[in-house]
C-alpha cells in the first residue's frame, strides 16, 4: 500500500523477471492499482491514512496521490 484518500487505497506491484537458474533478476513492470473501501452493501468506508516514512516512499506515494486525483477528476466529469 502505497497511498490512501478517504475511501480509496492505492497498491503498487512490482513484476522481477527471474531468471531459470534464479541466478539474476530484473524489474519488468510496475503496476499501481486502485481499489474503493466498500461495506457489503457497497457503501464506501474510511480507510486508514497512509504516510511515507523514507524517500522512497514519498516518492511512491506522491506518484499514487497524482494518479487518484486524476481517477477522482474524471469520475467528477461522467
Amino acid at each position: 500500500m502505497v497511498y490512501t484518500n478517504g475511501h480509496f487505497i492505492c497498491v503498487e506491484a512490482n513484476i522481477e523477471r527471474i531468471s531459470r537458474d534464479k541466478t539474476s533478476k530484473a524489474l519488468s513492470n510496475s503496476c499501481l492499482f486502485t481499489f474503493v473501501n466498500v461495506d457489503t452493501k457497497l457503501n464506501r468506508q474510511p480507510v486508514p491514512v497512509a504516510y511515507p516514512t523514507n524517500y522512497g516512499e514519498d516518492a511512491r506515494y506522491l506518484m499514487a496521490h497524482r494518479s487518484c486525483q486524476t481517477l477522482i477528476t474524471a469520475g467528477q466529469t461522467i
